[in-house]
């Protein structure tokens, strides 16, 4: 059903943000090797298989954020093949030691490989996260085999000790389908394929929002088994509440369809991250990561970057003049971060993502720091410094990337001896976070506003202009060039009005992605509203940070799809 580049997995927002760090040190601290001393020879212990030939391959991974131990999960299927659209399984679920090891500890010997969907070949399953406040795990998917596209989305309870079973969480979606949520697109004409999923810590009781990024393709003129590329698509977030419920007051209905323009052309737009935030501050936006590519040709993709109001939806037209930016120096944005920010607010300082260049590893990379003045980050003239991130021998094709605490990169690789593995990047020490478990204050309440800074130009999108003007476009003196042109018109906010409420309160954040906890109304939470990331983390940051991703279309084959 849906296209797979490398992968599309995000990062979990996450908590604590190191503060008080300027851009230019921010730039140049970035470090783009793996760790040799992670696991064995850089990478963790391998996952064998529960089938009959033993062997795993690497789906995503993600942290719980309010977790202390920083234990890593992923997301892993038997069947070798990534074309998109079928089912890949059986699925298994493997937790991993901050140190590599297998956390025998967890499920049956470290895993789970019995639930809801593990088995059913009628999806194809595409990411998981964890609530900070509940360790409930959420996994998404899409439907196969439907003439529109349908994304799955599901809550496991942790399994009981030694056991490898996580029943649903029949609290999810109790009055319909208790434990599992599945999501047409009633605005987009392609229906919606699933991407990358966040949970958010925001508001009483720890259940956290949950934020789905995925994308809304058409597959044209596809014969028999050949690959080919959409001809049209847009992107598509979607935003549950803790009921399992969609909030109506985010988007159309919960929903948000946004084009995505370049130069004046309408891409193809597919993302592989959506961040919600740490500490609390004046940026009001969450942050999508992904690639975009004009149509038809998947073999063009550009790195894709775009701010939506977290509490709204809406395109923020201060973000780069349309809410978009479109760098095409590079194939991908894997993942990034606000930084600045207090636990009972405070400004935003920087926006810092990492571009990469499809290929095969070692593959070319760009850390950017965009310096943020006014919850605006400036995007004509970022601070760059360039690298290639390099693997293990015995690594290959990543599939997902989360930050830890201590700002490493963890990918999930498949290896030549077919077992899913993890690695380590570097990183930086700017992108670090402290583990906490207390809920963040929602923000959202009431009439979906949002901290002060932000532009709420409409949230669904349309047309390739957007209400702000045009496109903008820039090109840095350190070699990275940035456009962007997206859309914008109207869903449930008001195109172009002003969304100003400041974001202030305190706690910390234990979600990843920073998104409201509490229901349908509460759109979007305090920093980061809403907010994505990977698995938990974010509390208060302010800022949807930008999480995310996961080595989002690198090395990408892009297959055949029913249209």
């Amino acid at each position: 059903m849906k296209n797979i580049r490398w992968s599309r997995h995000r990062l979990p927002v996450t908590a604590a943000v190191t503060l008080g760090v300027c851009a230019s040190a921010l730039a140049a601290s970035f470090v783009f090797s793996y760790v040799s001393t992670y696991g064995s020879g850089g990478l963790s212990q391998p996952y064998a298989g529960s089938t009959s030939t033993g062997q795993s391959y690497a789906r995503d991974v993600t942290i719980s954020n309010s977790d202390s131990s920083q234990s890593v999960y992923s997301l892993v299927q038997a069947n070798p093949s990534n074309n998109d659209g079928t089912y890949q399984g059986p699925y298994s679920i493997v937790r991993r030691l901050a140190n590599g090891n297998i956390d025998t500890s967890f499920g049956a010997s470290g895993y789970v490989n019995t639930f809801s969907l593990n088995s059913n070949s009628n999806y194809q399953l595409q990411s998981l996260c964890i609530d900070p406040g509940t360790d409930n795990i959420i996994v998404v998917g899409t439907a196969n085999n439907s003439s529109t596209n349908t994304a799955v989305v599901e809550r496991l309870l942790p399994p009981a000790a030694g056991s490898g079973t996580a029943a649903l969480d029949t609290t999810f979606n109790a009055a319909n389908t208790p434990g599992m949520l599945t999501i047409t697109n009633p605005a987009g004409a392609n229906g919606i394929s699933s991407g990358k999923c966040g949970v958010s810590n925001k508001g009483s009781g720890n259940n956290g929002t949950i934020l789905l990024s995925g994308d809304s393709d058409l597959y044209t003129n596809c014969t028999g088994n050949s690959s080919c590329s959409a001809t049209s698509g847009q992107l598509v977030i979607a935003k549950i509440d803790s009921s399992g419920s969609l909030d109506t007051t985010f988007g159309t209905g919960g929903i948000v369809n946004i084009t995505v323009s370049s130069g004046g052309t309408t891409l193809v737009a597919e993302a592989s991250g959506i961040g919600g935030n740490g500490y609390e501050s004046n940026f009001p936006d969450l942050i999508v990561v992904g690639d975009a590519y004009p149509s038809g040709n998947s073999n063009a993709q550009e790195a894709m970057v775009v701010a939506v109001n977290r509490c709204t939806g809406a395109l923020d037209t201060n973000f780069n003049g349309s809410g978009t930016l479109v760098n095409s120096s590079y194939g991908s944005a894997v993942l990034g971060r606000i930084v600045g920010g207090s636990l009972s607010g405070g400004t935003a300082t920087d926006l810092d993502v990492l571009f990469a260049v499809s290929g095969t590893p070692p593959i070319s990379a760009a850390f950017v720091d965009y310096p943020i003045s006014g919850a605006v980050p400036n995007t004509t003239s970022p601070i760059t410094q360039t690298g290639t991130i390099t693997f293990p021998g015995a690594a290959v094709s990543p599939k997902g990337v989360v930050l830890d605490s201590s700002g490493q990169g963890v990918l999930s690789v498949n290896t030549t001896s077919n077992a899913e593995a993890l690695m380590e990047i570097s990183g930086s020490s700017a992108l670090a976070y402290t583990p906490t478990t207390t809920a963040e204050p929602d923000t959202c309440s009431g009439n979906g506003s949002s901290s002060s800074g932000g532009s709420s130009s409409s949230s669904s999108s349309s047309s390739s202009s957007s209400s702000s003007g045009s496109s903008s476009s820039s090109s840095s003196s350190s070699g990275v060039s940035s456009s962007s042109s997206s859309s914008s018109s109207s869903s449930s906010s008001s195109s172009g009005s002003s969304s100003s409420s400041s974001s202030s309160s305190s706690s910390s954040s234990s979600s990843s992605s920073g998104g409201s906890s509490s229901g349908g109304s509460s759109g979007g939470g305090g920093g980061g509203g809403g907010g994505g990331g990977g698995g938990g983390g974010g509390g208060a940051v302010g800022l949807d940070m930008l999480l995310g991703l996961g080595f989002a279309s690198l090395l990408r084959r892009r297959m055949r799809r029913p249209a």
